[in-house]
């Protein structure tokens, strides 16, 4: 066997050691949280998507790679294979939009309490994984908004 695929197939197995028991464990401790608290903060509920989808990549790619770098040959036939690399890609896509909606969020999070930066962090909690249900959270949602198009100087006129 040559060299290189030797280092490939250690890089990778390298990366399932570590990858899936962590990401595994920061998960799980998040979904502990969950059921004993009985809710998340935005913060963990973004970091605990995040560990999910880490988790998903490194179960496509870290596994079928370092099998494959190792001489086992044709593991899942050809749809199998497909199936396994679009997941990896969506994995992969998704990782990247969490870690940019994290980053966005903890800007907003810790951005000075001047009144530019305060129209961000009253409507900080209006992000896409709270879909109002009721009533009184729509009608909160909406005062969020009005209020924030009234305190941009070139929306004072518009409703929002």
């Amino acid at each position: 066997m040559e060299v290189r695929l030797v280092l490939k197939a250690a890089g990778f197995i390298c990366l399932d050691v570590v990858g899936i028991p962590g990401n595994l464990t920061v998960f799980l401790f998040f979904c502990y949280l969950r059921l004993s608290d009985g809710h998340l903060s935005l913060n963990d509920l973004i970091l605990s998507k995040l560990a999910f989808v880490n988790l998903v990549v490194v179960l496509c790619r870290g596994i079928p790679q370092a099998l494959t770098a190792l001489g086992i040959q044709n593991l899942f036939g050809e749809y199998g294979c497909k199936v396994v690399i679009f997941t990896y890609r969506i994995g992969r896509a998704m990782s990247i939009c969490i870690t940019s909606l994290l980053s966005c969020y903890q800007c907003i999070v810790i951005a000075p309490g001047s009144t530019r930066w305060m129209v961000l962090k009253q409507s900080s909690y209006c992000v896409q994984f709270w879909p109002p249900h009721f009533k009184k959270d729509i009608t909160a949602l909406e005062a969020v908004q009005r209020r924030a198009t009234r305190l941009i100087p070139g929306l004072k006129g518009m409703s929002y």
